[in-house]
């Protein structure tokens, strides 16, 4: 069975509920051991992103991330992160 999480893409052995759990992540079976595994966790941790920004100050502002601050930052590391699974995913084939 395959793992895609971007530990075992680098060659680590770990499997997907083992790093889902390591992260607190409650992953549907049906998507463990599928490419579509680290969409969820991306989207899972950019959902909490989201909420933590919301906490934090703004540098530009001096005043706490709006949500949509807030989500247009957590988008941007998303996709940065998706970039590098998508990097290790290719180098796996």
């Amino acid at each position: 069975m395959k793992n895609y999480n971007a530990a075992a893409l680098r060659g680590e052995d770990i499997t997907d509920a083992q790093h889902a759990d390591s992260m607190g992540i409650v992953v549907p079976e049906e998507i463990l051991n599928t490419p579509q595994y680290n969409d969820y966790v991306l989207d899972h941790i950019r959902d909490q992103n989201v909420q933590f920004f919301q906490k934090e100050m703004n540098g530009k502002t001096g005043e706490r991330y709006t949500e949509e601050e807030a989500t247009a930052l957590a988008n941007e590391q998303r996709v940065a992160a998706k970039k590098n699974i998508d990097k290790l995913m290719k180098a796996a084939k």
